[in-house]
């Protein structure tokens, strides 16, 4: 699951109009949800209004990645939800309210957000209040700040990479022998990757081993085509991609997978003798 961590920043209000952030956020893996306190002092007529101030919500890592403002919603006092724009302001109240000072928590919530690229998250909401017999106007900004931290995973079709060897096989000194089942290593990332193939765990080698990546699929932009020998104490680079989500900011994902091949020849003329061999290599993730 993917965690959202959100902080709120300063806002800039005056002093007869505060709007802030109000306590720790609340996180699930759809939405985010913030809770912001607003504080004023009104008399007669009163109108409290809200509008985003851009109309995408902007991850400040990659400005190319943003999300429509219309996933915000914002309630008062459990109220309807009412869905935020870019284009026109919407009215939280419009009531005639006796001299009073006003304390009161918004709850605003991000919604439908899926899995999202890691970075972070920026846009400021702008609040007017008018109130009074002269229709005195406020204005402040509240800067909703959220961070998506980096999210990587890794697992293969199976545990082991088998190389099973025929009797043809054993007495035919050239002969190059595959895995029975391709092993596919799938990917999941909110972040541009790199998968790497580590030879650092590996011990004495019966013969001569090679991999090569047969096929990739989704969000893969490049991978190593050459057949390469394993060699002890190294860390191959064999593919690379972009974030598996997709369909910003609906939360779709890419099936993504890497298809890797290991081949096993004779060495130096001699026959394998009869057993079971077994060798340890590390599959490995890194952002770039």
């Amino acid at each position: 699951m993917l965690m959202l961590l959100l902080t709120a920043a300063k806002s800039f209000s005056s002093e007869a109009f505060i709007v802030d952030g109000n306590g720790s956020p609340i996180i699930s893996p759809t939405q985010v949800e913030q809770k912001i306190r607003t504080r004023y002092s009104v008399a007669g007529l009163t109108v409290l209004k809200v509008k985003p101030a851009e109309p995408y919500i902007t991850n400040l890592d990659n400005p190319s990645i943003k999300i429509p403002v219309d996933r915000l919603y914002l309630n008062r006092n459990s109220s309807q939800s009412m869905k935020l724009s870019s284009d026109v302001f919407v009215n939280i109240y419009n009531e005639n309210l006796q001299s009073v000072d006003i304390d009161e928590l918004l709850r605003l919530t991000l919604r439908d957000i899926g899995t999202l690229p890691a970075g972070l998250y920026s846009i400021d909401l702008e609040f007017v209040l008018i109130t009074g017999a002269n229709q005195n106007s406020y204005n402040a900004m509240y800067p909703l700040r959220f961070e998506v931290p980096r999210n990587i995973d890794i697992s293969t079709s199976s545990p082991e990479i088998k190389i099973m060897m025929k009797q043809d096989d054993v007495l035919n000194l050239h002969s190059n022998v595959s895995n029975e089942l391709a092993n596919q290593i799938v990917i999941n990332a909110n972040m541009p990757w790199t998968l790497c193939l580590d030879t650092s765990n590996l011990g004495d080698l019966k013969g001569d081993y090679y991999f090569q990546v047969k096929s990739a699929q989704g969000a893969v932009s490049g991978y190593e085509t050459q057949r390469q020998k394993l060699q002890r104490g190294q860390k191959y680079q064999i593919a690379s991609g972009t974030q598996t989500s997709n369909n910003i900011p609906y939360g779709g994902y890419r099936p993504t997978t890497v298809v890797v091949e290991y081949t096993r020849q004779h060495t130096d003329n001699r026959y394998l003798p009869a057993g079971t061999y077994m060798n340890s290599l590390i599959y490995s993730i890194e952002d770039r």
